[in-house]
């Protein structure tokens, strides 16, 4: 990105903050570790793909440079491997994995293997690491008629970092959309510590369903179950379930639902994908909060934007007066009906 469009997309940015909480200003909040950073200070600020480019990922966002380093160190090469594994519909060995590992009979290599440009498979013995009676033992074994060997493909046991890669991709994509309205709820702590924290798993969940239909673009929206409604991000055949305000534990909420005889209900939201935010500081689907940020509720903003979704689609509502707000701003259902006989 140029350089004058990633000052206005930041001060875009920055107006949204203080915008939802009026002590921030000219001031960027790095949606994963949410460390202020000046505006001005763009050396520390950094453009990130929320897929990995070499998965042809197109949207971006921003983080603080230490945040989006560590993700592009950790995450990002297994997770962009996986999404061209699907998107391309190809084995490990035609997309050109390497591995350190491989077996001829069945006897246990060290060395490299790896895809050359013409598609056929290069082995590299490790002359320090395999005794002498092994290699013997090959250069006998290739006089057969028959070979067989197996690999040891990296991937297969990185499905911890694929995982934080997806998590980590719809957490950015929601910021993306909604901007600090959606960074701004404590209860996404747990999922920003885990995302954070490569070698751990603080959320024990598993936060992923398998979806019959294959969509290669990352979409979000609603996944409805039973009447509860979950925001989700859908790529590849994999749904990233997330938290709403209505549902802060998806611990509980799992252990309640019956996935595999529920009727399950989708909704795509249809944003302008080259938007980083809307002017909505709650997202609402009929009488459930979804988005709402703690700042809100602390009466930190006032005039509040909020965006209703049924099933007929997603209309605006009018802001509430400030007297208004002062009343309800406590009252979760009163708030809501509020907002919705002021819709436009």
């Amino acid at each position: 990105m140029k350089k004058k469009d990633k000052i206005h997309y930041l001060k875009l940015l920055s107006e949204n903050l203080s915008n939802i909480d009026k002590r921030r200003k000219n001031v960027f909040l790095c949606p994963t570790c949410l460390e202020e950073i000046d505006i001005n200070d763009l050396n520390n600020i950094s453009e990130a793909h929320i897929i990995p480019k070499a998965a042809k990922g197109i949207a971006k966002t921003f983080l603080c440079r230490e945040c989006n380093s560590k993700f592009g160190a950790k995450q990002d090469k297994w997770f962009g491997e996986m999404i061209k594994l699907h998107r391309d519909k190809k084995t490990f060995v035609e997309i050109g994995l390497e591995g350190k590992h491989f077996i001829f009979g069945d006897k246990r290599f060290f060395g490299k293997w790896f895809t050359k440009e013409d598609g056929t498979l290069a082995f590299l013995f490790y002359k320090d690491r395999n005794s002498t009676s092994d290699l013997e033992f090959f250069t006998e074994y290739c006089r057969n008629k028959k070979i067989t060997f197996s690999l040891e493909y990296p991937i297969m046991k990185e499905e911890n970092s694929i995982k934080k890669g997806y998590l980590t991709a719809a957490y950015l994509y929601y910021f993306r959309i909604f901007g600090y309205s959606w960074v701004l709820q404590n209860h996404l702590n747990p999922i920003r510590e885990h995302i954070l924290n490569y070698e751990s798993d603080i959320i024990k969940s598993y936060y992923f369903m398998q979806f019959d239909k294959i969509d290669w673009e990352p979409w979000i929206g609603l996944l409805v179950i039973d009447a509860t409604p979950l925001l989700v991000m859908g790529m590849n055949n994999l749904l990233t379930i997330l938290p709403t305000f209505s549902n802060k534990n998806l611990n509980e909420l799992f252990n309640k639902i019956d996935f595999a005889n529920s009727k399950k209900k989708f909704q795509v939201f249809n944003y302008d994908k080259h938007n980083y935010q809307i002017p909505a500081q709650i997202l609402i689907y009929y009488d459930k909060p979804l988005i709402f940020s703690d700042a809100t509720q602390g009466g930190l903003s006032k005039n509040v934007m909020a965006q209703l979704i049924t099933e007929d689609g997603i209309k605006n509502l009018y802001p509430i007066s400030d007297d208004n707000y002062d009343k309800i701003k406590n009252n979760e259902k009163y708030l809501v009906n509020e907002l919705i006989i002021k819709r436009s």
